[in-house]
């Protein structure tokens, strides 16, 4: 198979509601894109493969809350938001003995480079971190005694 030509995949995910619309994936393998097309072929849609992996993206969210927070912050696992081309890795508040307290927000990672999108203010996730930990205070407190 040369690089234009291209393979025709259905998705499973999709539901089809008329025997006269299915769609199909279909790969470029000059490129990592996948296009949705209708039966005529009709592009509707496009998904790029992420080239920033989900662990490459959980340590670009911990690299940043290092260098801007304390160490009781700690990124989670990232969940991946295709559309958007983002990685959304859940930022929690942990202890030790304790673990993961709860979120106090979330880091957009980019799925091309490895750089933070968006991100709540750092006073923001600070705050919720105090109301987080004001109401685990036994617990926590508990878990150093």
């Amino acid at each position: 198979m040369d690089a234009t030509q291209k393979l025709q995949v259905r998705d499973p995910t999709i539901e089809e509601t008329t025997n006269t619309f299915a769609p199909t994936w279909t790969k470029r393998y000059s490129q990592e894109e996948w296009h949705l097309c209708d039966e005529g072929g009709r592009f509707m849609a496009i998904y790029s493969a992420p080239k920033v992996t989900a662990l490459q993206a959980q340590a670009t969210a911990n690299l940043f809350l290092s260098d801007h927070l304390s160490d009781r912050f700690t990124a989670d696992q990232p969940q991946l938001n295709a559309g958007d081309n983002v990685w959304c890795v859940p930022v929690v508040l942990a202890y030790p003995g304790v673990g993961a307290v709860g979120c106090v927000g979330k880091i957009c990672i980019s799925t091309l480079s490895d750089t933070v999108v968006s991100h709540p203010p750092l006073a923001a996730m600070k705050q919720a971190a105090q109301a987080l930990y004001d109401a685990h205070r036994d617990a926590i407190e508990a878990a150093f005694s």
